[in-house]
């Protein structure tokens, strides 16, 4: 069966990252428990032009700097986000050379498969996020996954078993990261501090999603928050934080 693809044309060079499986030198593949530190996952060696590991370095760079201002989707098709995402990296890329100015979106689908740049993004709003954020929020809503070469960004179903690749991070938080998260999420509950199951649902509440085996835990003695999910989820936990240290302190009274 041949594969088809849906070509979202852009003008400038292109570049294939992985959305469930990037190469970030800040993460690495984790063990199967949650409450390690990320280890590496040793791998076969493969002979790789040194040409497509720069494309695909070059790439998951721009996903990561280009910053998108404000994102406004409601009920729109895949195809008309990344077609909108499209126009918004060559807008914001930091790139100086105009002809490598944004990143190529391809669809891949199968002939005798639904379309998936059809699949409906209901409702998604976002203010200053880097480009890949804003296109992992886009693949978790529409259950999808994306991967990256040294062209393009390749929007493509998920494994039928629904399987992704998931790595474990490390976060040091501050002190009131439970009183601050309870905030942000426009939480009351009074579950005790530290209790996994809150983390995970205030998490998820602010649009940070846990696929099968995904995982989360806090330990208030030393601050830290290991999470053990996709990269995309990784990056979004990662934007959270940062907008959780940028608020005023919580008066005690109120923690």
């Amino acid at each position: 069966m041949k594969t088809r693809h849906i070509i979202i044309p852009f003008v400038s060079a292109a570049l294939f990252v992985s959305c469930n499986k990037a190469e970030d030198t800040s993460e690495e593949a984790a063990p199967a428990a949650a409450e390690q530190e990320a280890a590496t996952v040793e791998t076969p060696a493969q002979e790789v032009p040194v040409e497509e590991v720069a494309g695909v370095q070059s790439l998951q760079q721009k996903l990561k700097t280009i910053i998108i201002p404000k994102v406004d989707f409601v009920d729109m098709s895949v195809k008309e986000c990344l077609e909108i995402l499209r126009l918004r990296a060559i807008e914001f890329d930091p790139e100086t050379d105009e002809n490598r100015k944004g990143v190529n979106f391809m669809i891949r689908t199968q002939p005798d498969a639904a379309d998936i740049g059809g699949l409906k993004v209901d409702e998604l709003r976002l203010t200053n996020v880097p480009l890949g954020t804003t296109l992992q929020y886009i693949c978790d809503k529409a259950r999808l996954g994306y991967k990256v070469n040294d062209h393009a960004v390749i929007i493509l179903p998920l494994p039928e078993d629904g399987a992704v690749d998931l790595y474990a991070r490390t976060f040091v938080v501050l002190p009131d990261f439970i009183s601050r998260l309870s905030q942000h999420a426009g939480s009351d509950d009074n579950h005790a501090i530290g209790e996994l199951p809150k983390v995970k649902k205030l998490l998820e509440d602010i649009g940070v999603s846990f696929p099968d085996k995904a995982s989360v835990t806090y330990t208030a003695s030393n601050n830290k928050l290991v999470v053990y999910n996709t990269l995309g989820n990784l990056d979004i936990i990662a934007q959270i934080l940062k907008k959780l240290e940028a608020m005023p302190p919580i008066p005690v009274s109120q923690q």
